[in-house]
């Protein structure tokens, strides 16, 4: 009995790992947009992220899981996607307002 108990535990904890969920964090300054994506707490290397941001439709994140989007003259309701290089991939729609902060 102990190891069927054992066995389904390790089982449900190797799926849980994999359905581990990208997520991503906006903060506005400075005519900027920094972007952060996350994987259980974890910067994610590498992702892609395409917005519908005039003239800067892909951006891909450093090290530490961040990019930037520069503002300019837009204002309203943009996307975002992210995907990883696993194919792991967050959709956010964000306001983004033009005034400067």
């Amino acid at each position: 009995m102990k190891k069927i108990t054992l066995i389904f535990a390790l089982l449900t904890s190797t799926s849980f790992a994999a359905n581990a969920q990208l997520n991503m964090s906006f903060i506005d300054f400075n005519n900027k947009i920094k972007v952060t994506v996350t994987e259980d707490g974890n910067p994610v290397r590498n992702a892609q992220i395409t917005s519908t941001m005039q003239g800067q439709s892909l951006n891909t994140t450093n090290e530490n899981g961040v990019t930037y989007f520069y503002k300019r003259n837009t204002q309203g309701l943009h996307k975002f996607t992210a995907t990883s290089d696993e194919g792991k991939t967050a959709k956010v729609s964000r306001f983004i307002d033009r005034n400067h902060r």
